[in-house]
């Protein structure tokens, strides 16, 4: 079961379960002075597809509930780990749409705190890495995403497989990744070709398809300023 359990969360991306239509939507809510809110999110709708692919992976068989019920475990573990960093607060984890939209929220004092809870949540060993920066009026997503190179590491010996009968690559062709960003002040400029401004120019948000490159976005980098 443990087994199955890790190569489940390879695929998904460390503590986080998904679907062959894998959709992580990572949220921020950005004070003027660097504080803000901070959510990530996946949705788990067909988990049955995943579970089939893990299976596969792994030669063992297991079913939805013990797969929520390890999730409920590694939650659990993440938000008591959250809680204990330093410029971290009001961590709660997410359930919604009967338990198939899955993740966890929080408010960060500044980008360090933020990037430092990042770090947990990805379980990086890398001391050095950031995945935001910050300055006055400028934010800035680095090119780090955890997520992405574990898949694709996997997907590099695994690509070939095939679900009844579908080929793995295609089933992970809408694997996707999509950042929104919310501002107090309206959004002057972006450099990420591919970003898309809304709410009256405070919101930015940006998709980035892990497999099929849709939008032409070779990465999350993105460089904001409001």
């Amino acid at each position: 079961m443990k087994r199955l359990i890790q190569q489940t969360l390879v695929l998904a991306g460390i503590l986080f379960l998904a679907t062959s239509c894998l959709d992580i939507q990572e949220s921020i809510y950005m004070r003027n002075d660097g504080s803000g809110k901070f959510a990530i999110t996946v949705d788990l709708e067909g988990m049955q597809n995943l579970i089939r692919l893990a299976e596969q992976f792994s030669g063992e068989q297991t079913s939805e509930q013990d797969v929520m019920e390890e999730v409920d475990i590694n939650f659990e573990d993440l938000r008591q780990k959250l809680e204990e960093q330093e410029g971290i607060s009001q961590v709660k984890t997410i359930r919604e749409n009967n338990n198939s939209l899955l993740g966890i929220a929080f408010e960060f004092e500044d980008v360090a705190a933020l990037n430092r809870a990042l770090k947990e949540i990805n379980d990086s060993k890398e001391p050095k890495t950031d995945y935001f920066a910050f300055e006055r009026g400028q934010l800035k997503r680095l090119n780090t995403l955890g997520i992405e190179e574990q898949v694709q590491r996997k997907m590099e010996t695994d690509i070939d497989i095939s679900i009844d009968g579908v080929m793995l690559s295609s089933l992970l062709e809408d694997m996707s990744y999509t950042t929104k960003y919310t501002f107090e002040k309206p959004v002057k400029e972006t450099s990420n070709p591919a970003s898309k401004i809304t709410n009256e120019g405070r919101t930015v948000s940006l998709t980035y398809y892990f497999f099929n490159d849709k939008n032409g976005t070779n990465s999350l980098e993105n460089n904001i300023s409001f």
